[in-house]
């Protein structure tokens, strides 16, 4: 907690609360707090108090055996928890739902931790392919790793990625070579 009161930068770590990544969605606060645990605090709340991300305020998604990775906000509002094994959500009353069950990510700890927003989309990748989430949940495959006719040094999977008002631009890591690259996109 940084305290902003003295010229100094005074910090003070929490006793108890801790976090893998935290979301804001609306007047929410979510984070990760063990490997398929996510609690939520009203912003209204001092977040800073223990008994405010109380079992009331907790939910389990997924099983344990898949690790919570990043939490990323759509433009639409839903809350999307990235884990090892795949994408969830959660439900107005806490349930959590495991979207794209079909597709079958194997689990890897790479899965889920690029990820993010450009426009109307969260950007994430999964299995060494880049997808796409659209308003609503569907997801669309459009990694340039499904460029099988780019033969330059720049190929590969999506490491990192920002939107800005004139395109996406995002780290691309080519596990032939080991290199990174840079990628410029509308």
């Amino acid at each position: 907690k940084f305290d902003a009161t003295s010229v100094t930068t005074t910090w003070t770590q929490h006793a108890t609360l801790d976090a893998l990544c935290f979301a804001k969605n609306g007047k929410h606060l979510f984070r990760a707090q063990t490997t398929n645990l996510v609690c939520k605090v009203d912003t209204n709340a001092d977040p800073w108090t223990a008994a405010n991300w109380g079992a009331a305020a907790q939910f389990r998604v997924g099983d344990a055996s898949s690790a919570i990775v990043k939490m990323r906000v759509h433009p639409d509002g839903t809350l999307f928890i990235l884990k090892t094994d795949g994408v969830y959500v959660l439900l107005e009353d806490g349930s959590d739902v495991q979207l794209y069950a079909g597709t079958k990510f194997t689990p890897n700890g790479d899965n889920g931790l690029y990820s993010y927003l450009f426009e109307n989309w969260i950007h994430v990748t999964y299995a060494g392919s880049h997808y796409r989430i659209a308003p609503g949940g569907a997801i669309q495959p459009i990694g340039p790793e499904r460029l099988s006719e780019n033969d330059t040094d720049v190929r590969g999977y999506i490491t990192a990625g920002v939107g800005t008002p004139w395109g996406a631009v995002a780290a691309i890591y080519n596990p032939t070579t080991a290199r990174t690259g840079i990628f410029w996109g509308k």
